[in-house]
């Protein structure tokens, strides 16, 4: 079933929002993409009964963030695999493909006007050889002479987990190849399926078990198939694991393929009992036409932690051959999780790694990035959670946001940005304002901020900024009227004052 609804976009003359579609519990958007000077975003929503039904929706926006349209395909047993719903985005001339679960013994790709004004067709997919096992399909693209080709999981037991490849010809409606690999000595997770020429890679995580010295090893499995589907290669590099089925975060140029992944180092305790502590680094790795890595390098620090920054998608930069990859910060404090942007150079060294928070910030999550025709970068994921005070009433709302090369988030026309020769490294925006005043900070760190109002009372503050930071101020408390920000640098003995005008 395609139902249409209401939604409510918080959010204003900047380009970075948050969106609820009618008062389901939970709005988790996960893919992004762009067909025709429009964006479109996938993801989940769930249904605020007993049932906590997941409903899979597409929306389309303009390249000004505003939003075009709205669908959602409702299906009741999409619950049962919430993991593995609408990670990946296909589009041609009419059609809108996505890959995802519908129940426990078939995967599904749904076919979405690319109008969104009505669902088009649902393809189920299930291996004719073992029906009783699900199919659940990741990743989707095109291929020669077939309308798609997708890659999965097959369920082969407690921890056997395979490839699968399944495709469908354009001249048979029914007509559905599937084949299933396994790993040669170890298990695999595929999340990617990418396209070199002729060949077709499968990207995932995967483990192997040392038997010997009772050890288990995790690592990056590749996996090449020729036109026929066989497999013709495969490597397995062992504590580099891929991100699982949650991301996009492969690309290829020039026929040579770029991803990131978690580089680990695992502890292994024995007395007084077993315990295995895995320390972990988000990383990009380049991996050559033969499936060879040619160099993985760590992205913003260099240290290995229990708790690690995670990098879900990548994308080439507009300029100089260079990347941008997206994710999330995990944290206690409020806000729990920011999400976080980096540009990386042509051999994967960190240029800049910023943080992000929504305009209400509390549990912030970058999923997925791309970069869009007009020369800019946008973002899609999801604020988790609500406060006392929150305007929302929902579990989760879908976050999506635009930013340019330095990753600066992009101002519309319609609003001043404020800067300062004192301050060059400072943007202020937006002013006059309703809602939100957003402090974005490139190399300085150490500054204080202090808003007052017309009477000189303090209302709020900020102190000891970071560097690459993006902090927000809640305007939408006080009345309307003028307000000062006070921007201190205590080190250089700096201080300027910026009117603030709410209205």
């Amino acid at each position: 079933m395609i139902c249409s609804t209401s939604v409510l976009l918080k959010g204003q003359e900047d380009i970075n929002a948050l969106y609820e579609f009618g008062g389901y519990l939970q709005h988790n958007a996960y893919a992004i993409t762009e067909y025709d000077s429009t964006i479109y975003v996938a993801g989940q929503m769930v249904t605020p009964d007993s049932t906590y039904e997941r409903n899979i929706f597409m929306a389309s926006f303009d390249l000004e963030g505003k939003l075009l349209d709205f669908d959602y395909y409702n299906d009741s047993l999409l619950q049962l695999y919430s993991n593995n719903l609408c990670r990946d985005i296909l589009i041609n001339e009419e059609l809108l493909f996505v890959p995802a679960s519908s129940s426990i013994t078939s995967g599904v790709v749904l076919e979405f006007n690319k109008d969104l004004d009505g669902f088009a067709n649902q393809i189920n997919f299930r291996n004719p050889e073992t029906p009783d096992i699900n199919s659940s399909p990741l990743s989707i693209i095109e291929y020669p002479k077939m309308k798609f080709t997708i890659t999965g999981i097959s369920f082969t037991g407690q921890h056997g987990r395979s490839s699968l490849l399944g495709t469908k010809p354009f001249n048979g409606v029914d007509s559905i190849t599937i084949r299933v690999y396994e790993a040669e000595g170890q298990a695999i997770n595929p999340a990617k399926l990418l396209r070199i020429g002729e060949d077709l890679i499968i990207i995932g995580n995967g483990w192997e078990e040392d038997i010997e010295n009772d050890t288990i090893y995790f690592g990056l499995v590749i996996q090449k198939f020729d036109s026929t589907f066989q497999k013709i290669d495969e490597r397995f590099y062992k504590e580099y694991s891929h991100f699982g089925s949650i991301m996009d975060g492969v690309i290829t140029d020039n026929n040579e393929i770029y991803l990131v992944v978690s580089e680990a180092e695992i502890e292994y305790q024995y007395e007084p009992f077993f315990d295995i502590r895995i320390y972990q680094r988000p990383n990009i790795v380049k991996i050559d036409s033969n499936l060879n890595m040619v160099w993985a390098k760590p992205i913003g620090s260099e240290e290995f932690k229990e708790n690690p920054d995670f990098v879900f998608s990548i994308v080439k930069s507009h300029f100089n051959n260079q990347f941008i990859v997206a994710g999330y910060k995990p944290g206690t404090d409020i806000p729990r999780n920011e999400g976080i942007i980096a540009k990386l150079d042509a051999n994967g060294d960190t240029m800049w790694y910023r943080n992000y928070t929504s305009p209400y910030p509390l549990n912030d999550r970058i999923y997925d990035i791309i970069s869009t025709s007009d020369g800019y970068y946008m973002a899609c994921g999801n604020r988790l959670g609500s406060l006392p005070d929150d305007p929302y009433t929902t579990n989760s709302q879908m976050w999506l946001f635009k930013f340019d090369d330095e990753g600066h988030i992009v101002v519309k026309d319609t609003t001043t940005l404020i800067t300062s020769i004192d301050f060059p490294e400072v943007r202020i925006f937006p002013n006059p304002s309703t809602e939100i005043l957003y402090i974005e900070q490139d190399r300085t760190h150490g500054l204080d901020f202090f808003l007052y109002n017309g009477s000189g009372t303090l209302l709020t503050s900020i102190l000891d900024t970071r560097s690459f930071h993006t902090y927000v101020i809640t305007l939408s408390e006080y009345p309307s009227g003028i307000y000062y920000l006070h921007l201190v640098d205590s080190k250089r003995g700096l201080q300027r004052v910026e009117k603030v005008i709410v209205h």
